[in-house]
């Protein structure tokens, strides 16, 4: 009686299926990381220039 209650120990698999409306709906997740990835990169790179082309302004000659 016992042994009724106790878990099975055997290994269970589970197919991993996804619809076509799935596979559709991740790729175009990952189209739009990707985009925004691009998108933040352009920005930084920006950023960057911009702090480098300021630099001989940003920096007054009484603080040389």
């Amino acid at each position: 009686m016992a042994e009724k209650n106790q878990p099975s120990r055997e290994a269970r698999t589970a197919p991993a299926v996804r619809s076509a409306t799935e596979t559709a709906q991740v790729q175009q997740l990952i189209r739009n990381a990707e985009a925004l990835a691009a998108r933040y990169e352009q920005d930084e790179a920006r950023v960057e220039r911009w702090g480098r082309d300021s630099f001989p302004a940003s920096d007054p000659p009484q603080n040389y």
